[in-house]
């Protein structure tokens, strides 16, 4: 049964993967780097693995009380939530610097599926150690696929204005968001508070709304130069 429900888990990103990969632009250059995009978006997690290794060492070694408000907080903003944006950025700029130039809607998607592949591996791991509501809901909401779509939209923003300021906030907001939901997560912390107690909710509900605008966005800008050349093209135009 279970086995089942993770399958079904699943079909909101693969549908959201081959939505993007097909819908949005037929050429076969794009085709591709979605493809790799997507590879890339698994093999984060090995680097992730070791950075959160290594920052794990690190703040058991500084700090000896594991159950402080100090130690949780670090532990989920940077072993896990730094961990792991930081590396999946690294793999979209690395998939950039080997690419062709990309337009602002270019970056937002090729990002996105970074963090639909970094989901799907990451959700065969939790399917070991999560329940049935619990792996549907990580499956609706794809966390990892909307910190994407922030972190490429920022990125995008950045080439397109030429403002280095979108560049922080493309890690930082999913960073801090990514944080946040995890941290918030803790039963210690929801005790602190009872406003605490409806922050992964209210977490939850940002992520869904973030999630329908960027594809009502994609959807609806498409075929805008705006966001579908790039920087470099437009000021040829």
């Amino acid at each position: 049964m279970l086995v089942i429900v993770f399958l079904i888990s699943l079909i909101p990103a693969v549908i959201l993967y081959f939505w993007l990969k097909n819908k949005i632009k037929d050429d076969p250059a794009y085709k591709e780097t979605c493809r790799k995009a997507l590879i890339r978006g698994l093999f984060s997690t090995l680097p992730v693995v070791l950075t959160s290794m290594v920052l794990n060492i690190v703040f058991a070694l500084l700090i000896k009380d594991h159950e402080s408000l100090l130690y949780i907080g670090l532990y989920n903003f940077f072993v896990l939530a730094f961990s792991e944006e930081a590396c999946k950025m690294f793999m979209m700029l690395h998939l950039k610097k080997s690419s062709y130039p990309w337009s602002w809607m270019e970056t937002l998607i090729f990002m996105t599926i970074v963090g639909i592949g970094f989901e799907l591996l990451e959700s065969i791991v939790y399917g070991f150690m999560t329940n049935a509501m619990q792996m549907l809901v990580r499956g609706a909401t794809m966390m990892h696929a909307v910190y994407g779509m922030i972190m490429g939209y920022f990125w995008g923003k950045a080439e397109y204005t030429g403002k280095k300021i979108y560049c922080v906030l493309s890690f930082a907001v999913p960073w801090i968001l990514h944080g946040a939901y995890d941290f918030s997560l803790k039963d210690t912390v929801s005790e602190i508070n009872d406003f605490l107690l409806f922050l992964p909710l209210i977490l939850v509900v940002i992520n869904m709304i973030v999630l329908f605008r960027t594809i009502r966005l994609i959807r609806k800008e498409r075929s805008n130069d705006k966001y579908m050349l790039a920087a470099a093209d437009q000021r040829n135009v």
